[in-house]
C-alpha cells in the first residue's frame, strides 16, 4: 500500500466475499466506522417488496444470506427490490454491511421503488 508515492507499513489489503451474508460474529460497534448490521423482521405472507434504503449510508444489503444489493444514499435509487421466494413466513434476517457511521439504522419496506431524480 502506497500514499503519496510513500509505502505505508502496516497495512493489509483483503477482499471481503459478499455473494452471500457474512458469517461472523455481531457485536455492538461504536457507530463510528465501517461495521455490519444484522436485524429480523417478522412476516405474515411472503410477497415481492421494495425495502427503503435512504435512511442508510452506503453499502451492500442481505436478506436471508442473499445479496439484495447495494445502495448509497446519494440515490438516486433509494430502495432495493427484494422478490418474495426470498422471504419466509415468519423470522427473516436483514444483514447490513455500510461504510459510513450509522447510529441505529432503519429499514422498512415499501409497496413500490423509491427513485429520486
Amino acid at each position: 500500500m502506497r500514499f503519496g508515492g510513500e509505502p505505508l507499513p502496516g497495512w493489509q489489503i483483503f477482499l471481503l466475499p459478499f455473494e452471500s451474508a457474512p458469517t461472523v460474529p455481531f457485536q455492538p460497534g461504536d457507530g463510528d466506522a465501517p461495521a455490519l448490521h444484522r436485524g429480523t423482521f417478522e412476516l405474515a405472507h411472503p410477497g415481492d417488496t421494495y425495502l427503503d434504503a435512504s435512511e442508510l449510508g452506503k453499502g451492500i444489503l442481505f436478506v436471508n444470506g442473499r445479496n439484495a444489493g447495494r445502495y448509497w444514499r446519494i440515490g438516486p435509487q433509494q430502495s432495493l427490490y427484494v422478490p418474495g421466494a426470498w422471504l419466509r413466513s415468519g423470522r427473516n434476517e436483514i444483514v447490513i454491511f455500510d461504510v459510513m457511521s450509522l447510529s441505529g439504522p432503519s429499514i422498512g419496506g415499501v409497496g413500490e421503488p423509491i427513485i429520486h431524480s
